[in-house]
């Protein structure tokens, strides 16, 4: 008996809240900048028609004639002014939102403020969440309430995450951030709205992670402190869910240190911190640092918040350069001892040179004053400790930090606007009418009482479609796959492609294996996957199984195979219910990947398990299909034949085995801009016309020129303008309904061609790819120039209207060999992600300069041009600066004698791997115990626990070292070379360093000095930043660096081609 499957989805109803475009204040229509400026020409051209025909009315009859032709013309123009005046009127955002997201309804979310908002302020957003629930509008547990954010370039709205407070009161709190600045007027064209799915009790989590919402937020619900936090001194760790910070005395025995602090937010100026806190132990003086500009030992520059178990008082106590101002600002006390053992919530505000402190919502301190002598403009966020032997031993939790501003701004909703379902009317019967789901369609067929089930054209990305089978009778399900008996290599496009499409014309099985590209639908318009029998030609089977779609999937990797087994095995196991046609339930798991995590299983999908291992089970309703071949192994599984869990046949229901043979699927694109090919069409029509009417003019011209001379001639030059006019008009309109011509986009430049990027593993985002051209080849023949300006990148998402210019480096500029380097901007699978795509564009003689920062090109860059040392890097120990353009580490001896310690580091790249480091050094000092270098996988920078690989050279000798350390233990010269000279002090040299997994290599002016080295596993470090640093000597490094550049590094390097 052949395998039987067949995979539906469907996307139950959502409405939403919204605003109507007569209320809003008109400085916001600009939603749609190529069509308002259409809008212009169309009011300039209506203009100066209206003037002819006034004219035309005054003279003969012949010309009458003419004035009749031109009121028809002035008729279409209104429609066509009717049409595009309806683009323009922000009603129809909710149109919009219906079009990529089912949603009936949406109410813009106003903010007004007396003064500029930066991007990342936390917008805090009142609604009446009690009102909306009572009358059927929202789901108390909140997951249907959505903020969503739009921008001119966008062709579809996204969903940012939010945070709710006082979830199902009258003043619940709806927190998001902001994705750009905000001036005092509100950008025109951006905007963020509310919405709702109403009635959807299958409504997945709305995103929802505090991370994007506030500033900074950790919970500690991760135990990789080293991700946010820079350890300093003391046993630091985390431990059910909550910080603990064990510190006994300072290091330094002075009054206070840090002990633990953020990697980042040095820039922090104005800012409110909200956390939780509990000291363990009597008497200690445990308490948080703000503005932390400086956290080295015996240079601590912050402002401390010192509390003392066992009393009422507490204090503000500044730091600067380890000057310690003592008990200065100690004005306010708690309303009783602060009890050991015991949760308190405290709440910090620093503006400008004034702070405020809340201890359990009681104001302590207010408004007070900071004087010039302990004033710290901006700085990060830290924790520590009073000196005491015995030290404290706190608890922190539940840290949030958001930007603050003086003038709150004031957050409202607009009035509601809702779609009027009738303009669909024939969505989805047509490829340039796609819908986004058969459940779309479902909705709308039911205005009219008319619910025929068929094939339909349906979404698969933002501006693809394709044809499937649409149940419609039940709801709204989208047939997306089939499949009967085969499995071989089925992973590589169920699902995931548009594959042998023409057998989705019906339900019905056995049949051919073919599938839609379904991620797409499945992400953004579908709530549940379904199996059913094939017994049914016309909709779902007899028997079914379906449940919730994954929580957390994400278009480009749901159900994608490729993603890998390491990958998928990390992610959490989620449980989920799945109901059966006989109305029995169960509880399986899943993951955000949709994908069985069992490594032996073949990483089917869909799949729901029996356990959060990925086991099969027969005669369950927990199912899969399996997608590999018994005995093969693809992306890291193996298949032992029991990965197959899903019924055999119409009656195999549930299926009696797991050990049997199963299924297959792919993708398609199209924009639905209904009214403006409605609004080109009229403007073909028009200028039709006129071209008529104008080569008429032109035949009579003669005749007429020695009776209407001057008026002819200026209802010529008009006609011939307005022409010019409508050519103007139609191009713009042509480039909003022709999105499928990529040269189309790129205005101004001769040619633009794809960048094709081939690789046998997966590139992670921020990985550095290098495009060979031949630039010589382009100059010489006069289509690019020569300096390299017009030598564009762009990068074009499914869901942008148009492509974004990304920043770009150029070597070898004018050459036959020229290098185009440039970062990936999102993760990149072994086949190309369909709808996502890197071009390269030349031939604008009047080009500017192009995006070239090079800190968005490699993965880190410092060439030291900013002499702001701590927006990246943290100093340890020694004396660091910037000066003249390099980077300047003078050491001396260590400070604690050992053989090496860093003295500088960067402040991120905790997480980075497998890497490649280029960088010049130039050593001043000589002397045998002269040995600078960099330190790479730094794990653990702090003193006395240095935990990296140190690869050290020493002035005026010819050896080199990789010297590794773990926990301040030294391996020496476990891993020594030669260069090919002795380093010559005062010179400079270019050094590459390469880290992958447990081997490195390393150059020197580019001759190889260590060649993919083995460390032993007692030395080995996965991962860390990059640091520097010097031998113990009494002279100490005197060292200069300079253009550090850091890539991701693949051990097969992608082929890159155009």
């Amino acid at each position: 008996m052949l395998t039987v499957f067949v995979v539906l989805f469907q996307l139950s109803s959502c409405y939403a809240l919204g605003r109507s475009g007569a209320d809003l204040p008109g400085k916001r229509l600009q939603n749609h900048g190529e069509i308002h400026k259409a809008k212009n020409l169309i009011d300039a051209l209506s203009f100066k028609l209206h003037t002819k025909y006034e004219k035309l009315t005054l003279q003969s009859n012949e010309n009458l004639v003419q004035s009749a032709s031109i009121r028809d013309e002035l008729k279409m123009l209104n429609k066509l002014k009717g049409l595009l005046n309806d683009l323009l009127n922000k009603s129809t955002v909710c149109e919009k939102f219906y079009a990529n997201f089912d949603f009936t309804a949406a109410r813009e979310i106003l903010i007004d403020s007396s003064a500029s908002l930066q991007k990342d302020y936390t917008v805090a957003l009142q609604v009446n969440h009690r009102e909306l629930i009572n009358n059927d509008l929202a789901l108390a547990n909140g997951n249907d309430l959505r903020v969503y954010f739009r921008r001119d370039e966008d062709c579809r709205p996204r969903e940012l995450d939010r945070i709710l407070e006082n979830n199902a009161t009258t003043n619940t709190k709806v927190l998001f951030r902001l994705q750009e600045d905000l001036s005092e007027t509100v950008r025109e064209g951006s905007a963020y709205y509310l919405i709702l799915f109403p009635g959807n009790k299958d409504a997945g989590k709305a995103r929802q992670n505090p991370e994007n919402v506030y500033l900074f937020y950790d919970d500690f619900s991760d135990s990789n402190l080293e991700k946010k936090w820079q350890k300093n001194w003391g046993d630091i760790r985390v431990e059910n869910g909550a910080l603990k910070l064990k510190t006994r005395q300072t290091p330094t025995r002075d009054a206070g240190e840090i002990s633990v602090f953020v990697k980042h937010g040095y820039e922090w100026e104005d800012i409110e911190v909200e956390l939780d806190f509990n000291e363990r132990n009597n008497v200690k003086a445990p308490g948080p640092f703000l503005r932390v500009q400086d956290a080295r030992f015996q240079s601590t520059t912050a402002w401390w918040f010192e509390y003392i178990t066992g009393k009422k008082f507490c204090i503000m106590r500044p730091f600067k350069n380890n000057n310690d101002a003592g008990w200065l600002y100690r004005r306010g006390a708690l309303a009783k001892p602060l009890s050991a053992g015991s949760w308190y919530h405290a709440k910090y505000r620093v503006v400008g040179d004034r702070f405020s402190h809340w201890v359990n919502n009681v104001l302590i301190q207010n408004n007070v004053k900071v004087s010039s002598q302990w004033m710290i403009t901006k700085g990060t966020f830290g924790l520590g400790c009073h000196k005491y032997d015995i030290g404290c031993h706190t608890s922190y939790d539940n840290i949030k930090i958001t930007k603050y501003i003086t003038v709150l701004p004031t957050v409202s909703l607009g009035t509601e606007c809702k779609v009027d379902l009738k303009k669909f009317h024939g969505l989805g019967t047509s490829k340039k009418n796609p819908a986004t789901s058969c459940k779309q369609i479902h909705d709308i067929s039911l205005k009219d009482g008319k619910l025929d089930n068929g094939l339909y054209w349906i979404k698969t990305s933002a501006d693809r479609s394709v044809q499937t089978y649409c149940d419609l009778t039940n709801g709204g399900w989208t047939l997306v796959g089939k499949v009967s008996g085969f499995v071989n290599k089925l992973y590589k496009f169920w699902l995931i492609k548009n594959y042998n499409v023409v057998v989705l014309n019906s339900p019905a099985l056995p049949s051919k294996v073919g599938c839609i590209d379904a991620r797409y639908l499945a992400t953004y318009h579908a709530s549940t996957v379904m199996f059913s029998s094939g017994n049914n030609k016309n909709g779902i089977g007899l028997k079914w199984v379906q449940w919730p779609l994954p929580y957390g999937r994400e278009s480009d990797s749901l159900w994608t195979h490729s993603v890998g087994r390491t990958t998928v095995s990390k992610a959490r196991m989620h449980p989920v219910t799945v109901k059966a046609w006989n109305g029995k339930e169960q509880v399986c798991y899943q993951n955000k990947y949709g994908i069985m995590p069992l490594p032996q299983h073949g990483g089917s999908y869909p799949s729901a398990t029996v356990n959060t291992a990925g086991n099969t089970r027969t005669k369950d309703y927990c199912m899969a299909v399996g997608v590999q071949k018994t005995g093969t192994t693809a992306d890291g599984w193996t298949q032992n034949g029991n990965g197959y869990d899903s019924a055999r046949s119409d009656s195999d229901w549930p299926n009696s085995q797991y050990n049997h043979v199963s299924p297959h699927c792919a993708l398609g694109k199209l924009h639905n801009y209904t009214k403006i090919h409605e609004a080109k069409n009229i403007v073909d029509s028009l200028s039709f016309k006129l071209h008529l009417n104008f080569q008429k003019q032109q035949g009579k011209y003669e005749h007429l020129k020695l009776q209407l001379h001057d008026e002819y001639l200026m209802q010529r030059n008009s006609t011939k303008d307005g022409i010019k006019m409508l050519k103007r008009l139609w191009n713009l309109l042509n480039d909003l309904t022709k999105k499928n011509s990529i040269c189309e986009r790129f205005q101004s430049f001769i040619a633009a061609r794809q960048i094709l990027i081939n690789s046998n593993a997966s590139l992670q985002k921020n990985y550095t790819v290098a495009l060979e051209v031949n630039h010589r080849e382009l100059i010489d023949n006069d289509l690019a120039l020569a300096n390299g300006n017009d030598l564009r990148v762009y990068f074009q998402k499914d869901e942008d209207c148009r492509p974004k210019e990304i920043d770009r480096v150029l070597e070898n500029v004018a050459t036959t060999k020229t290098k185009v380097l440039f970062k990936l901007q999102e993760d990149l699978s072994e086949t190309i992600r369909d709808g996502s795509a890197y071009y390269i564009v030349y031939g604008n003689k009047n080009a500017g300069k192009a995006k070239q920062n090079p800190e968005n090109v490699y993965l880190f860059y410092d060439d030291f041009s900013n002499s702001n040392l701590e927006k990246k890097w943290q100093k340890n120990w020694g004396d660091i600066r910037v000066e003249n353009g390099v980077l300047k580490v003078k050491t001396r001896q260590t400070p604690t004698r050992n053989q090496a310690e860093i003295s500088v580091f960067a402040k991120h790249g905790h997480e980075w791997k497998d890497i490649e480091v280029q960088l010049d050094l130039n050593e001043r000092n000589t002397g045998s115990n002269v040995a600078p270098g960099p330190f790479l996988r730094v794990q653990d920078a702090r003193i006395e626990s240095t935990t990296a690989w140190w690869f050290e050279y020493v002035s005026a000798k010819k050896y080199c070292t990789m010297r590794p350390y773990q926990n301040n233990k030294d391996a020496s010269w476990l891993y020594r070379s030669n260069l090919a000279k002795p380093l010559s002090p005062g010179s400079w040299f270019h050094a590459k360093y390469r880290v992958v997994g447990d081997r490195f290599s390393h150059w020197v002016n580019n001759r190889l000095v260590h060649n993919n080295v083995k460390v032993s596993p007692q030395w080995m470090i996965t991962k860390g930043t990059m640091g520097f640093g010097c031998h113990r000597g009494n002279i100490g490094c005197h060292t200069s660096y300079d253009n550090i550049k850091i890539t991701k590094y693949v051990p097969v390097l992608p082929t890159v081609s155009l």
